[in-house]
């Protein structure tokens, strides 16, 4: 049983940990904001994400502006936009795939020790050199 029907989340940059009892919906959540970034399969009847843009991130196809509006809307089929502007599953993927880094505990492929250790001293190194 999901435990709600809407949120919003303003979450500060660096390692963002989700917990909570099984069923109440951090999957769904996840799956949704990685779904934004064309990163996993859209679960949630719409999903929006606001961010700046990332540094180096350029694309000749779309107009992309400092702040980035990504939503996805689910009805008979995902549909992906960025700033308004559709987009396919696969650019928005390719577009962002630098940028996204997540773990998960079903993909225990980044949870081993030496990966934890470099995201955690990239980023401190970034906050205090």
């Amino acid at each position: 049983m999901i435990l709600f029907d809407e949120v919003e989340l303003e979450l500060d940059r660096g390692l963002v940990v989700l917990s909570g009892p099984s069923g109440a919906g951090k999957s769904l959540l996840m799956n949704s904001i990685l779904a934004s970034f064309g990163l996993s399969i859209a679960e949630a009847t719409i999903c929006e994400v606001t961010i700046n843009r990332p540094l180096g991130l350029e694309n000749e196809a779309y107009k992309i502006g400092d702040e980035l509006t990504l939503k996805t809307l689910k009805k008979e089929k995902v549909r992906y936009y960025i700033d308004g502007q559709n987009i396919s599953k696969k650019a928005l993927a390719t577009l962002f795939m630098p940028y996204v880094k997540y773990l998960s505990v079903r993909d225990k492929g980044g949870f081993d020790s030496d990966t934890l250790l470099d995201m955690l001293d990239n980023g401190l190194q970034i906050n205090d050199k």
